[in-house]
């Protein structure tokens, strides 16, 4: 383990910023229950966070938990082992190939196109010397009575061409521009390269998409002279601009392609303090935050900088403070409730950033916002595409929101299912891609309803996953369908 001083969605601006009454948010559920640090857990099923008990899992930095589109945990790990929803380690779930004092050592993503198999992928610590590299390992879920297990596919390597072979100890996922598909992106050790590996309905592309730009990722005054290996590395929500930190040298910006998975056009941000870790985007895109530790190691600053500020040296210039934290306060981490939460070295609390789109100081800070209960967070927090980051608020109960839809998954057709008075209500159904694209809509008032249900036909329309809109004078609730 690192010793104390290491520490010293495309369519979220599109799709549904404007949305702000959605009712059922099912897809953004899947990451709504965090396990990290020493056995802490915190759950935003219910929109506000609240803390949840029965971890086993200890983890000083890198993890990841995933639940169904209903919030029911599945699975958590720190990157070596993977627990399931009964806090059990999967039977084929040790020897991932990570370590849990990797910065982002792991992150889980469920199948494009399934509600079965889901994949682990994990990088390896500067413990370990990054000798394990970029890996992945496949679970699936209709096994062990839904309880889950490691396939055979297991702690495979994926290539990283490099003069080492070896990768940073950040990994970072985003939603492809189709909607449906993933990449997942790492960046080499002892060299300038990213590699951005495409997640299908068909598996994993092992050929990467290669981007050779910015300054090489090498050396570092500390932990075992690899200290820039350690560090965030996060995506916009919309999947336009990436930024990563080096612990002992850079703070990196870049544009980030999430149809064709190229970096391009490197900004530093480098500030006076060389001590970066945590990395993240407000909701709507407009701000960057970083964690900075004082030059002792010892306290924590949180910087903003101003994405709408205009040109490189503008957005270099808007660099301001909106938080100085006694102690380590290192991981920054969006959640499905629109805000951003920090994590605090051996505390019994997060920080949170309450209103992140917001400049300056109206971003609204908050030191020991959220209780832990008896345990303690560490540096990390789990690990997650940018699409989870997407505002999806809870508000009260309306009548729309009892709107059913099943099948779930579907082919052929879906139903929708409401009483035929509140269906008087309703002026018509829109289908929505996950890029923001209506791909058909329909007139309630021509469609033929009984006793409270229509049929739509959807056999025509390419599989992935989509949002059923149902749209009224006053309100609109959407629903996430999955056509397979």
């Amino acid at each position: 383990m690192k010793k104390f001083f290491k520490t010293t969605l495309f369519f979220a601006g599109q799709l549904f910023c404007g949305v702000m009454s959605i009712t059922d948010a099912q897809a953004q559920k899947e990451y709504s229950n965090w396990y990290f640090g020493n056995q802490a857990g915190v759950s935003f099923t219910s929109g506000n966070p609240q803390t949840i008990t029965g971890s086993a899992m200890t983890t000083y930095e890198g993890c990841s938990s995933i639940s169904n589109p209903q919030g029911q945990l599945l699975m958590y790990s720190n990157g070596e082992a993977i627990w399931d929803a009964n806090h059990q380690v999967m039977p084929n779930g040790n020897s991932l190939g990570s370590h849990n004092s990797a910065s982002q050592g792991v992150v889980i993503l469920r199948a494009p196109g399934s509600s079965t198999i889901y994949y682990v992928f994990t990088v390896d610590a500067i413990d370990n010397n990054l000798a394990g590299g970029l890996r992945y390992s496949v679970v699936d879920m209709s096994l062990r009575g839904g309880l889950g297990d490691v396939t055979a596919t297991k702690a495979v390597r994926l290539p990283t061409p490099t003069t080492t072979g070896k990768v940073t100890e950040k990994l970072t996922a985003a939603l492809h521009a189709n909607g449906r598909d993933y990449w997942v992106v790492v960046h080499g050790w002892e060299s300038n390269n990213f590699f951005s590996f495409l997640l299908t309905s068909t598996g994993i592309n092992s050929v990467p998409v290669v981007s050779a730009v910015g300054p090489v990722h090498q050396g570092g005054g500390s932990f075992f002279g690899a200290a820039n290996a350690v560090g965030y590395m996060k995506i916009s929500p919309n999947g336009a601009k990436l930024a990563l930190a080096q612990r002992d040298s850079q703070f990196e910006l870049y544009d980030y392609n999430n149809n064709s998975g190229q970096v391009s056009n490197y900004l530093s941000l480098r500030g006076t303090s060389s001590f970066h870790y945590g990395v993240e985007f407000s909701p709507d895109n407009s701000r960057l935050y970083t964690t900075m530790y004082s030059d002792g190691g010892f306290d924590t600053n949180v910087y903003q900088y101003n994405l709408q500020a205009g040109s490189g040296t503008a957005i270099q210039n808007s660099r301001q403070i909106v938080a100085s934290i006694p102690g380590l306060s290192s991981a920054i981490q969006a959640a499905s409730d629109g805000k951003l939460y920090l994590s605090a070295l051996n505390k019994s609390y997060l920080n949170s950033i309450e209103y992140p789109n917001n400049l300056g100081n109206a971003c609204g800070f908050q030191q020991n916002s959220v209780a832990l209960g008896i345990k303690l967070g560490q540096n990390g927090l789990p690990n997650q595409p940018n699409v989870a980051s997407v505002i999806m608020k809870n508000i009260a109960p309306s009548a729309m929101s009892r709107l059913k839809i099943y099948p779930n998954p579907t082919k052929e057709f879906i139903v929708l299912s409401i009483s035929d008075s509140e269906i008087r209500n309703m002026d018509k159904i829109s289908l929505i891609d996950m890029a923001g694209k209506t791909v058909a809509e329909y007139k309630v008032a021509e469609l033929t309803v009984i006793k409270g249900e229509f049929i739509i036909p959807v056999n025509a329309i390419a599989r992935g996953e989509y949002i059923v809109k149902a749209i009224s004078p006053n309100e609109s609730v959407t629903k996430l369908v999955v056509l397979e």
